[in-house]
Parts: C-alpha cells; sequence; structure tokens
C-alpha cells in the first residue's frame, strides 16, 4: 500500500501541475481563443456595384475604427451590422447586396484590432468602440429613421451590447450564442470556465432587460454554436420575438438559407415602415 502510494502521489503532482497551467493558458489567452482578426481586405461594396462610404472614428482612449456606410436612396430605415471572430467587413459582401436589395442603410462595423483599425480587440475595448460610433449615428441619422442591429456569430454578442447604447428599434441575432461561458463549457467542459472567463459577452442578460422586437435566426446544422444556445437566447428575450430556423453550418447558412433569410429580413424589417 505504501508503495502504491509513493507512486500515485507524483502522479497526482503532475496531473494537477498540467491542470493548473492548462487553466493559466485558458485564462491568459482567452482573447486569442475568441477574436480571430483577418487583416486582408477582400473585397469592397464597391466590387458589387453598391456606393460605399469609409468612416474612420477615433474612441477616447485613442483607437481609430472603421465603419462602412452602403446608403440605400431615401431609406429611413438603417441596419448596424456586425460580423463574426474570424472575418472583416469584406467577408459580408454578399449580406450587403441582400440587404441593399430589401432597402435598407447599412453601417457595418469593423472590430479594434481588425483590418484598416488600430488597437487590439477585446470586449471592453470594443464596446469603447460602440459608444463612439452610437454618439456618431445620433448626431447623424435624421429626424424619425428607424435603426436595427444585426449581429452574426460573435457579431451578435456586439449587437446586443450596442442594443445597450443606442436606442435601436430592432434586434436581429443570427447563429449566435446567449452566454460566452456557455460557449466555453461546450467546448471546454473540464475547465472551470465561469471562473477563468473575463470576456463574458452575455447577451441573454442584455436581453432581459430590453423590451425590443428581437429575431433569432439558428441552424441545427451549426457545428461551431449550436441549437441549443440560439434558443436560450431566444428564451431569455422579454420584447416581441420571433424565431427563424434556416439550414447550413455556421459558414454556410448564409449561401444555402438566402431566401428564407430574405424573407425573414424583409418582414422584420416591414414593421418599421409603417
Amino acid at each position: 500500500m505504501r508503495k502504491v502510494k509513493t507512486f500515485l502521489l507524483p502522479v497526482i503532482v503532475i496531473v494537477a501541475g498540467v491542470y493548473l497551467v492548462v487553466c493559466i493558458a485558458a485564462f491568459v489567452m482567452q482573447r486569442q481563443l475568441i477574436y480571430h482578426p483577418y487583416r486582408q481586405i477582400l473585397t469592397t461594396p464597391a466590387a458589387i456595384g453598391l456606393e460605399y462610404h469609409e468612416l474612420r472614428l477615433q474612441s477616447p482612449d485613442g483607437v481609430e475604427f472603421v465603419v462602412w456606410s452602403i446608403p440605400a436612396g431615401l431609406s429611413l430605415v438603417n441596419v448596424v451590422y456586425f460580423h463574426g471572430n474570424a472575418e472583416n467587413i469584406s467577408n459580408s459582401t454578399g449580406t450587403y447586396k441582400l440587404l441593399h436589395e430589401l432597402g435598407v442603410n447599412v453601417y457595418a462595423f469593423e472590430y479594434r484590432g481588425y483590418t484598416n483599425c488600430t488597437g487590439t480587440p477585446s470586449e471592453g475595448g470594443i464596446t469603447t468602440d460602440l459608444k463612439t460610433f452610437s454618439e456618431y449615428l445620433s448626431r447623424s441619422l435624421p429626424s424619425g429613421a428607424k435603426t436595427i442591429v444585426l449581429g452574426r456569430s460573435l457579431g451578435g454578442a456586439f449587437a446586443a451590447k450596442f442594443a445597450m447604447l443606442y436606442p435601436v428599434d430592432g434586434i436581429i441575432l443570427e447563429s449566435t450564442f446567449n452566454r460566452m461561458v456557455d460557449v466555453g463549457k461546450m467546448g471546454f467542459p473540464y475547465l472551470p470556465i465561469s471562473f477563468l472567463l473575463r470576456e463574458r459577452h452575455d447577451s441573454e442578460e442584455i436581453l432581459r432587460s430590453l423590451d425590443k422586437p428581437v429575431l433569432v435566426i439558428h441552424s441545427r446544422d451549426d457545428e461551431v454554436i449550436p441549437f441549443e444556445l440560439g434558443r436560450r437566447l431566444f428564451d431569455a428575450a422579454i420584447g416581441e420575438k420571433s424565431f427563424v430556423e434556416i439550414e447550413g453550418s455556421h459558414n454556410s447558412g448564409f449561401e444555402i438559407s438566402e431566401a428564407t433569410l430574405r424573407t425573414a429580413y424583409r418582414d422584420f424589417f416591414g414593421r418599421f415602415r409603417r
């Protein structure tokens, strides 16, 4: 028995040490795990025939970030769009084209640390930029304008945050999650995620406090953000809400379900044109 104990003790110490190192790495490197800045501009709205303007804004901490403005004539309906974590604003021209065809102005928001922006991405830093952009919209949009936020994947978390900072009229959350802690627990079930996580991204808590129309869109085929987390997000919303199920994986849902998305967007925008 003494020999067994003598053998087990160093094994336990080694396993505990490795576990502690993994926990420390997860705590220190979580921003690198969450944000994957894609720095190359693949294309622009102009390449698909859309007029656009690049806005360069500066936050109080000196960080400069970019917003693409894509006008749609005299429309008073505006969509602020937030892309996913491993993209940049140039990856979503198909979405901009669809939104333009539906007659809404688009503001595509780029995150600090991503293409043509300074700084390093973080929840707190990007929230500072959201405040700066909300002040810009308050000065720029005409009386009677309607504003809708649309966030895809990680962009859903920033869409929800923006809805807390600016008086939006509606919220669209597509292929996104309810809370980052739940994503972390599913991906790393043996780590104390609730204790380690600094980047909280709690959209569920925000929706529980906002009485705004909400449209949640998700696919059962989503292999990155489980369908269940989209349903939890929908359940948390306290305002008028609807859920649309699409088909396709996390990255192919837009292409595969474009017709479904077109109908869902058109119907949601329609209530703000009355």
